[in-house]
């Protein structure tokens, strides 16, 4: 073997011991740890409150009940109202935006007459002057019914169903504090 060989062959050597050195010394200092800087999500206190309030004359023909929001302290930006009816009672049931919300987008409007259910969802548009949560009071949605000619009795009731949720700037949980049923007279 050449001098030259074994020369390289002993370099080669100290400069693995080296590394091996210097990879078992460093395992036994801590990694650095990194400051959590994820954002974590925003909640706040439900402060909205959604109600049902009779909006034409209980007699005669096609009636409206107004669905309500109070926004609290909360600036609102969408609502899905979840609704229960006696569909023996309530028939041609139809929901329409309200005012609540300038040029809502409206992403659910169902109204299942045979098994009494409404699924009604609107929220401020995702662009342009709309798109900025609204603040106070106002009726985000016009129920319109008819009450059956076979109907008995002398009241039933709009029901909140628990699918029912608010949306807020800057909150990822429902803002929705509580909701009011109705009962509606049938005469």
């Amino acid at each position: 073997m050449s001098k030259r060989t074994l020369l390289l062959i002993v370099i080669l050597t100290v400069i693995t011991a080296g590394l091996l050195i210097l990879a078992v010394s460093s395992q036994h200092e801590e990694a650095p740890q990194l400051a959590n800087t994820s954002p974590s999500p925003t909640t706040a206190p439900a402060t909205v409150i959604l109600g049902l309030t009779q909006s034409t004359p209980a007699t005669g023909g096609v009636k409206s009940v107004d669905l309500n929001v109070d926004s609290g302290a909360s600036k609102v930006t969408g609502v899905q109202i979840e609704l229960a009816y006696d569909p023996n009672v309530l028939t041609n049931v139809t929901v329409t935006p309200g005012a609540y919300i300038q040029n809502p987008v409206v992403l659910f409007n169902r109204v299942d007459q045979k098994n009494g259910r409404i699924t009604f969802a609107e929220g401020v548009s995702p662009t342009g002057a709309e798109s900025v949560g609204i603040s106070g009071t106002g009726v985000a949605a016009v129920i319109k019914y008819s009450v059956s000619p076979g109907a008995t009795g002398s009241t039933t009731t709009l029901h909140f169903l628990s699918k029912t949720v608010v949306t807020a700037e800057g909150v990822t949980t429902s803002v929705l504090k509580s909701t009011s049923d109705l009962t509606l007279p049938l005469k």
